[in-house]
């Protein structure tokens, strides 16, 4: 069943059997595939239980190399590379998962070039094992993050190449692409792509490929072809998490090529569709403001509260300001001062005196002009109805 791929399955059928046959001499061997099917499901609690067991149960278990492999594993997993490193040193005799796991630690200490080498070294001396493919895909990975982008692409094409696994190959490519993105190689990048998603159309790495299409026709200020691959994202992968990224990006073309309502129309679809995704906000704030140049302040209104609802937090003492970043901060000052401006162009002076001017109470202080401006409309429409000292109280801060 393992070899099949079909570990849950397995899994089940490990379980029955140690039950059944706790006194086979097999059982010991059988507890350690079943600690491996743990790892590999990311069970690690049931995994360590096991391990440990295995290691207090039988001596010989405790140094065996699957053993030792599986604890440098858990080690890993919980973010202590040194006690994984410890672990491998234990290692009977160095093997294609000792060595893998060895590199996977000096990748996350920085080791780049000495990670490399690791990766390359799994690759060579462990043809047959089931991580040479892994291994040299993530050595180009070091590569990609370390900057190198020709090299990168140049070890991404030989894993596309040579990879038993579809699922590798199509990331593969897809990375050579971004590598050569980076570089800003967009002439080679484009084809790479292009060979993605006609081989690979149903894969994940297809749709962050199509869209990536897309990001370089707006990389090149060419906003019409951007458009339209971006378009082709949403028509064969638009229940993808790239999809409300590329209704986003349809709305910053339009604008780009000065056709706000377009561009309106487009964020307003980030907002209706993809309500929850992280560009829902900025979409719902770009709409609001698009709709109030075109003087339509009722309209723009609820995208501002959207906003707001969206970013504003509200912790038990009653204030507003629990944000995120800086820039969220500065998102929700910009959108409250906006609600303000439609509430008093729409000539609605209940709004503006009421929940909105209630926020801008209780958010802390800030020098931005986005607050001057809210608290200076906020005092105007207090003013008008005769709260002077609530107008006074604004005006001063």
């Amino acid at each position: 069943l393992e070899l099949a791929g079909k570990d849950e399955e397995a899994r089940e059928e490990w379980e029955v059997w140690e039950k059944k046959y706790d006194d086979s001499v097999l059982y010991t061997d059988a507890r350690i595939a079943l600690a491996w099917n743990y790892l590999r499901a990311g069970d690690w609690r049931r995994a360590r239980a096991t391990v440990d067991q295995i290691s207090e149960q039988s001596s010989w278990a405790s140094t065996d190399a699957r053993v030792v492999a599986a604890r440098a594993v858990l080690e890993f997993a919980a973010g202590d590379i040194e006690a994984c490193l410890n672990e491998l040193e234990a290692m009977p005799e160095p093997n294609a998962t000792s060595t893998y796991l060895t590199a996977l630690c000096l990748d996350a200490q920085g080791e780049v070039l000495k990670a490399a080498a690791a990766y390359q070294e799994v690759f060579e001396r462990y043809p047959e094992s089931a991580l040479r493919d892994r291994a040299l895909y993530a050595k180009a990975n070091t590569f990609l993050k370390g900057g190198a982008y020709r090299s990168a692409a140049e070890e991404f094409a030989m894993v596309a190449e040579i990879s038993r696994h579809p699922e590798l190959r199509a990331e593969a490519m897809l990375r050579r692409g971004a590598s050569f993105f980076q570089e800003k190689n967009f002439e080679e990048a484009v084809p790479v792509l292009r060979q993605l998603v006609d081989v690979y159309p149903e894969s994940d790495a297809a749709a962050r490929g199509q869209y990536l299409i897309g990001e370089i026709a707006m990389a090149t200020d060419d906003s019409e072809t951007a458009i339209r691959e971006y378009n082709r994202v949403l028509r064969d992968y638009f229940e993808h998490q790239v999809a409300a990224s590329a209704q986003y990006r349809i709305g910053r073309c339009y604008e780009d090529l000065g056709r706000r309502a377009a561009a309106v129309s487009a964020y307003e679809t980030v907002v209706r569709g993809y309500p929850l995704e992280a560009e829902a906000p900025p979409a719902a704030y770009l709409a609001g403001a698009g709709l109030l140049e075109m003087d339509r302040p009722l309209d723009a209104a609820p995208y501002f509260q959207i906003v707001l609802d969206r970013y504003a937090q509200q912790p038990a003492d009653d204030a507003v300001g629990v944000f995120k970043t800086e820039e969220q901060t500065e998102v929700v000052e910009a959108a409250l001062c906006l609600l303000l401006l439609s509430s008093h162009r729409a000539g609605d002076l209940g709004q503006l005196s009421g929940a909105p001017n209630l926020m801008l109470q209780k958010m802390p202080a800030s020098n931005s002009s986005w607050r001057a401006d809210a608290l200076l409309l906020a005092a105007d429409a207090l003013a008008a109805q005769g709260r002077y000292d609530e107008a006074l109280a604004s005006l001063e801060e």
